[in-house]
């Protein structure tokens, strides 16, 4: 069995690349790494991103009718780039 990353760490490995994602579109690019994983649904990628949002990792980009569109701050680009 492959053990792939944290859940936040994968979050924002996806969000390095720079593009704002809503948590939808990011639980649509990580099902397929953490399928059948309970954890992986975009009520707790929400929650997720709530709380990199609080520690300043993330920030909302944009809110649009499709949700909230979150992206790195320079922060947290910076942290994303040491550890991952």
């Amino acid at each position: 069995m492959c053990v792939g990353l944290p859940l936040r760490l994968a979050i924002g490995r996806l969000l390095l690349d720079g593009t704002p994602r809503t948590a939808l579109e990011l639980y649509a690019a990580l099902q397929p790494e953490y399928a059948g994983e309970s954890q992986i649904n975009a009520a707790n990628l929400e929650a997720q991103l709530q709380a990199l949002k609080g520690v300043g990792i993330v920030t909302i980009c944009n809110e649009t009718e499709q949700g909230a569109y979150y992206g790195m701050t320079p922060g947290g680009r910076q942290r994303g780039l040491r550890n991952l």
